[in-house]
C-alpha cells in the first residue's frame, strides 16, 4: 500500500514538474513574442519618422524651387522691361535722326 502511495506521489511530482516546465516554456515564448512585437513596432516607428522627415525635406525643397522660379520670373521681367525701354529709346533716336 505504501508503495502505491509513493508511486502516486512520484507521478504527481513528475506531472507537476512537467506542467511547470510547460508554463515556463509558454512564458518564454510569450516573452519572445513580446520582444519581437516591440522590435517591429520600433522599426515601424523609425520608418514612419524617416518618411515624415523625407516628406518635410521634400516640401522644403519644393518651396525653395518655387521661390527660385518666382525670383527668376521677376528678374526676367525686369530685364525684359529694361530691354524694351532700350529698344524704344533707340527707335526714338532713329526717328530723330530720320527727321534731321
Amino acid at each position: 500500500h505504501e508503495q502505491k502511495i509513493a508511486m502516486g506521489a512520484q507521478i504527481r511530482e513528475e506531472l507537476e514538474a512537467e506542467y511547470h516546465g510547460d508554463q515556463q516554456h509558454q512564458q518564454d515564448q510569450d516573452s519572445a513574442a513580446r520582444s519581437i512585437s516591440n522590435d517591429l513596432a520600433d522599426q515601424l516607428r523609425n520608418q514612419l519618422l524617416q518618411v515624415k522627415e523625407e516628406r518635410e525635406r521634400w516640401a522644403k525643397e519644393q518651396e525653395d524651387t518655387q521661390r527660385k522660379v518666382l525670383n527668376s520670373q521677376v528678374q526676367f521681367e525686369k530685364v525684359r522691361e529694361a530691354f524694351k525701354k532700350k529698344i524704344d529709346k533707340e527707335k526714338a533716336r532713329s526717328k530723330d535722326w530720320e527727321k534731321a
